[in-house]
């Protein structure tokens, strides 16, 4: 991740006053240790919760003090709430831990900060973290101290298909633009906090509480893997060339002009120094915003879909042969797959196949 992205000052107007991460999804395939992590008491600490209809109770599990909320999110059972995060859990599920990283840890202590903290749990609850996360939404915001606004929601050349503007007493709040995968808002950031959100430490961050409009671009998770964000990692690397695309591609914020091509109208100053700041962030210079190996990847998870689905079988006759009263985990199939699968496999045979899968492959005939 770039180490300057977060909570940089701007001194050209606009004023940039804040730039980067505010928010990021992932999700995660934890395996923990059962003599650490409790699931049937968590379970039964919720439904007490509950009962008794509590907002939450403190709680402390491994390294980290939580709060645990009455309720789940499908399809998550346990809710846990720190300052920093949110973290779901759920018991048969893929991913089964999924990490809501919260705007104040964000800009407050950054996003390295914040992942090494989330590892430290997992290791204090003798966990481990069996793939790659996954990245399901990031949220970027952008925020400028702005005197006046000369602009309205019909200034705004947009490829996103649904816009929706909120105004509050005649006066322009909320511009957004796209819904699902890519959503781009403007926005009276300082109205959204005394209104909603009550983000107060965002006046300290900007060293002022009035006249700061938000622009954020919101993408979630097919729109992330089609410009190759996969991991944190990925998102650290590739993110620069995904703002570049939606600043300057997906939507723009013009100053009307006599042409009715609205695609040649001039830039919006606010605009402009979005455009600007994003530049600064690095980019890989990626001609198109498709990975080298997206054909390949998609492949890979309808493999993974055929085989999953083998996985369901293979596992349904383990518990008759064996005699279990439960389904077993999936990775305890996954163990068993070595035994079971030896007497059929070949050395010679697999190198051989593969070779000539690879093969085909490099003259596009696979």
């Amino acid at each position: 991740m770039d180490p300057e992205l977060n909570n940089q000052i701007g001194d050209t107007p606009p004023k940039l006053l804040l730039r980067g991460l505010d928010s990021l999804y992932v999700g995660n395939y934890v395996r923990f240790d059962e003599s650490r992590f409790d699931w049937s008491e968590l379970l039964a600490r919720k439904e007490l919760l509950r009962e008794n209809r509590g907002e939450l109770e403190e709680i402390q599990l491994g390294s980290k003090s939580w709060g645990l909320m009455p309720y789940g999110k499908n399809p998550y059972a346990i809710v846990l709430v720190s300052k920093t995060m949110e973290v779901r859990l759920g018991r048969r599920i893929i991913p089964n831990c999924y990490v809501q990283f919260y705007s104040e840890g964000l800009w407050t202590r950054g996003l390295p900060a914040l992942t090494a903290e989330f590892q430290d749990w997992i290791n204090s609850l003798g966990g481990e973290i069996l793939r790659s996360e996954s990245v399901s939404r990031a949220d970027w915001a952008f925020d400028y101290g702005l005197s006046e606004i000369d602009f309205t929601d019909r200034d705004f050349v947009t490829r996103a298909d649904k816009t929706a503007t909120w105004s509050q007493h005649q006066q322009l709040q909320t511009v957004q633009l796209g819904k699902g995968h890519i959503v781009v808002r403007v926005y009276d950031k300082v109205a959204e906090i005394k209104q909603q959100s009550s983000k107060h430490f965002f006046f300290d961050l900007w060293g002022q509480k009035e006249n700061v409009w938000r622009t954020e671009f919101q993408v979630r998770r097919d729109r992330l893997k089609s410009a190759g964000i996969n991991t944190i990692n990925d998102l650290g690397d590739l993110q620069g060339d995904l703002l570049h695309i939606l600043a300057n591609d997906h939507t723009r914020l013009c100053r009307p002009g006599p042409d009715q091509n609205r695609a040649r109208w001039p830039l919006h100053p606010l605009w402009d120094a979005v455009v600007r700041d994003v530049k600064t962030i690095p980019r890989f210079g990626l001609v198109a915003d498709l990975p080298r190996n997206a054909g390949l990847q998609e492949r890979l998870f309808r493999q993974m879909q055929s085989v999953y689905g083998d996985l369901k079988g293979v596992g349904a006759l383990l518990q008759v042969i064996n005699n279990e009263p439960e389904p077993p985990f999936l990775f305890d199939t996954l163990r068993d797959l070595h035994d079971l699968i030896e007497p059929h496999h070949s050395q010679a045979a697999w190198d051989q196949a593969l070779s000539e899968r690879v093969q085909k492959w490099r003259c596009g005939q696979w």
